[in-house]
């Protein structure tokens, strides 16, 4: 049950922190910026020149969304593994055992069918 319990930290803690530091945000802006990027490069009225320079300042904004995606994604799955490390430093559980339950098709199951019900009844009410 310990086992259980510590994958569902690892998942849930993951997601909200995914969303604590904004990747999801930064996700769809760089799709946004990607349809800019098209529109900036089939515009007819925009010389060479300048579309050499939009596509240098939308450059430097990818990198920034991947630096940020990076970092936050990598945070993000990094901060609840060390709460269970510290865990198990202690004694009070194993974290192989854990990622070994994560891994069963049992959890990946439940887990995808918990996520598409907290994504779904937002959903619904709005």
């Amino acid at each position: 049950m310990v086992n259980w319990v510590g994958g569902a930290f690892i998942v849930f803690a993951f997601f909200g922190l995914l969303k604590a530091f904004r990747v999801i945000e930064v996700s769809k802006d760089v799709i946004t910026l990607s349809s800019t990027v098209m529109s900036t490069m089939t515009d007819n009225s925009m010389s060479d020149l300048e579309k050499e320079k939009a596509m240098q300042s939308f450059s430097i904004r990818f990198f920034k969304y991947f630096i940020s995606i990076l970092i936050g994604s990598a945070l993000a799955i990094a901060i609840p593994v060390l709460v269970l490390w510290g865990l198990q430093q202690l004694g009070l559980l194993s974290l192989d055992d854990i990622i070994a339950t994560t891994l069963t098709w049992e959890f990946i199951t439940i887990s995808c069918l918990l996520g598409l019900g907290l994504l779904t009844i937002p959903r619904l009410r709005g």
